[in-house]
C-alpha cells in the first residue's frame, strides 16, 4: 500500500513495562499525526491497524498506541486483560 508499517518497542514512564505499538508511515506524509488509542481489548485490534492504513493513505503519520503491554493480542483473553489494567 501506500505506507509502511513498523512494530514499535517502548517502554511506560516508570521503565517497568515493555509497550507494543506500531508506526504507520505514508509514502507522502502531510506533515501531521495522529495517535490511536486501542479499546479494552488491546492494540492487536484488526479495526486500528485497518483504520490507521485508511489514515497514512491520507498523509497522516500513525502511531497506534500500546497501554497494556500487549505484545501477543492476549487482549482478548478476559483474564490477562483485567490483571494487565490493573495499574491503569
Amino acid at each position: 500500500g501506500p505506507f509502511a508499517s513498523e512494530a514499535l518497542v517502548y517502554q511506560d514512564e516508570e521503565g517497568s513495562r515493555r509497550l507494543h505499538g506500531r508506526l504507520v508511515r505514508p509514502a507522502a506524509p502531510n506533515g501531521a499525526g495522529v495517535v490511536v488509542v486501542h479499546t479494552a481489548v488491546g492494540p492487536r485490534d484488526l479495526y486500528l491497524h485497518w483504520r490507521a492504513e485508511v489514515l497514512a493513505a491520507g498523509g497522516y503519520t500513525v502511531l497506534i498506541a500500546d497501554l497494556l503491554g500487549d505484545e501477543y493480542g492476549q487482549g482478548w483473553e478476559p483474564e490477562w486483560n483485567s490483571k494487565a489494567r490493573e495499574p491503569l
